[in-house]
């Protein structure tokens, strides 16, 4: 009699349902569920990093061979579709390819046994009233009444990062006028506040004035055969399964990308018509700015940057050195310091003259150099969460974060605080990872200033989020969140990180009376990472727009 127990590994979410239908298997999926009795089944660290490397490998690859096709049709339309969908091409593919590589790993290592798909959670947008909605939006704010603007504008990316525009450009919104953008058709992202539209003029209005264009149609027309073309070309060529697999994504977003081509029209014909001489924008490489600066090269308006986030090696955002022929960057990207600059000449495909490091905008003294806890029975915890795109890691986190907090809460009394990422929207999130944990004694804080909750904070969590770099004037502890051994934000190599590689070592760290920090590697990193924290980022950029 065969007594051995089914193995079980479950792709998708983890919940009861899914648990139920497979009683008395062994039962494992990406992330551990203590709660439901799943186990971890892992690829290890290494290999994770030799996948992710592979996978980067093979799409530059395919882009190389065949760019020729795309730079054609940029010659033709002004506009290059890869680098619009680069960054999810590589999200994409990277995490296909572990799913593909785990799969192999689990029956290796339990041939007889199974694995299933969770079913998909339906999705709650309506997505034909959400389009109505925008629509109705468009229109709107079309019809605002706003001033002609002229010479050097300042393009803010409404309800993108969380900043209002004074905030993302400091004093520069004393010196030159704000033009107002938004992400079109992102139906996952809320709209912004019409209000916030009032008296400025908005990308909105001018994609409105575009589609009432016939000349735009024609255009449109021969954008779509220019599309249809790189595919039939590309197809007729000789092509392994991950190429056709490529290809075949990108004839998929062919809608996708004709709306790219409307909003680029629309800021075509808005260059062409203005005295806009140059523009300052952020977070400049997401596809919906990239137009934007295709639009601008097209015309001859010069394009500055200013530096948002963190920028590391193979950061798609950022990291185009392997392509033979890379997108059009900025005339001048300005980085908060030195160590950015480095990263973008030798992996971004920057040139030397198209860095500049001045400091960050957002950057202010701090009056502190240091804190203890208000008194002896607590100490503050503030955890920074990011989207992170692998989405069993950030699960993993999340879980592991709550369960430290849960075992040594009774010894320790610490205080959770949860600070979402801008781009996390969803509350309840949060909420069902610790019922699932069985966690209560955390808080989340999304409208508290930064700056406060670094005061009050006596230790900060992050993966690899903006927040640690900002975070480290203040000469607290930072606890870096690593499990797959990447340092991607350079806190850990830099020495004022101190790294956790699983959840045992979180607790460990947590289970310390007094965890120190290295003051002076703190501040060499200030001046590596920041230039200099004397508020005169502002001064550097204004005086290197007028020599220029």
């Amino acid at each position: 009699m065969n007594n051995k127990i089914e193995s079980v590994f479950i792709e998708g979410e983890v919940n009861a349902e899914i648990v139920g239908r497979f009683k008395s298997r062994r039962l494992f999926s990406a992330t551990e569920n203590k709660i439901l009795n799943v186990s971890a089944f892992q690829l290890g660290n290494d290999k994770e990093d030799q996948l992710k490397k592979r996978a980067i490998d093979q799409i530059v690859r395919f882009y190389n061979r065949f760019d020729s096709y795309f730079l054609k049709s940029e010659n033709t339309t002004g506009l290059n579709v890869w680098f619009l969908e680069h960054f999810r091409i590589n999200f994409k593919f990277i995490e296909q390819l572990k799913t593909l590589e785990l799969r192999e790993a689990f029956l290796a290592a339990h041939p007889d046994g199974r694995i299933v798909q969770s079913p998909p959670q339906k999705a709650r947008v309506n997505s034909g009233k959400r389009i109505l909605k925008e629509v109705f939006f468009i229109v709107q704010n079309s019809l605002s009444r706003s001033s002609k603007i002229s010479g050097t504008a300042l393009v803010h990316n409404e309800g993108g990062p969380d900043f209002s525009a004074s905030e993302l450009f400091g004093e520069l919104t004393n010196h030159f006028p704000t033009f107002k953008v938004r992400s079109l058709f992102d139906l996952k992202r809320r709209l912004p506040k019409s209000s916030k539209f009032t008296g400025f003029l908005n990308s909105d209005a001018l994609f409105f004035k575009t589609l009432l264009s016939p000349k735009t149609w024609f255009q449109v027309k021969r954008f779509r055969l220019g599309l249809d073309s790189i595919v039939n070309y590309i197809e007729n060529e000789s092509l392994n399964s991950f190429e056709r697999e490529l290809i075949q994504h990108l004839k998929a977003k062919k809608t996708y990308f004709t709306l790219m081509y409307l909003r680029y029209l629309s800021f075509q014909n808005f260059f062409i018509n203005s005295k806009i001489e140059s523009i300052i924008l952020s977070d400049e490489n997401s596809p919906q700015q990239k137009v934007i600066q295709y639009a601008a090269r097209k015309t001859a308006v010069k394009v500055f940057a200013i530096q948002h986030g963190a920028i590391y090696n193979n950061h798609f955002g950022y990291t185009y050195g392997k392509y033979i022929h890379p997108p059009i960057l900025p005339d001048v990207t300005f980085t908060w310091g030195e160590f950015y600059n480095e990263v973008l000449l030798k992996h971004g495909g920057y040139q030397a003259e198209q860095v500049k490091a001045v400091g960050s905008l957002r950057k202010s003294r701090t009056s502190t150099s240091g804190s203890t806890p208000k008194d002896n029975k607590s100490r503050v915890v503030l955890f920074a969460t990011q989207p992170i795109p692998n989405e069993t890691l950030r699960l993993q986190y999340l879980k592991d974060v709550f369960h430290c907090f849960l075992a040594v809460e009774a010894e320790y009394n610490y205080q959770l605080i949860i600070r979402p990422h801008p781009n996390e929207k969803d509350d309840q999130y949060f909420v069902n990872v610790a019922n699932e944990v069985g966690f209560s004694n955390y808080s989340i804080e999304r409208n508290v200033a930064m700056e406060d909750q670094f005061n009050t904070s006596d230790i900060l969590i992050t993966a690899y989020s903006t927040v640690g770099a900002e975070y480290v004037e203040y000469f607290k502890p930072i606890v870096v969140l690593d499990y797959l051994k990447e340092d991607i934000a350079g806190y850990v190599k830099e020495g004022v990180g101190i790294p956790v590689h699983n959840g045992n070592e979180l607790m460990e760290v947590f289970e310390r009376h007094v965890i120190d920090v290295d003051h002076q590697k703190y501040n060499k990193f200030i001046s590596r990472f920041f230039h200099s924290a004397d508020e005169k980022a502002a001064d550097r950029i204004l005086k290197i727009l007028t020599d220029k």
